[in-house]
């Protein structure tokens, strides 16, 4: 997931979870996982989460 939002400026819930088939609820919490490992992550509105 780390590489996926390295590759785009940003990139919604639902096409994370499309690409590794996996639900969106599992998605934030594994995007919220990245953030508690001192990743940082964040989300914009309308766009998607991107990679400060």
């Amino acid at each position: 997931m780390l590489t996926l939002l390295q590759s785009r400026k940003y990139i919604t819930a639902e096409k994370i979870a499309e690409r590794f088939e996996i639900s969106v609820r599992t998605v934030y919490r594994d995007i919220k996982a990245l953030g508690e490992q001192g990743i940082p992550v964040s989300f914009e509105q309308h766009k998607g989460y991107y990679l400060v």
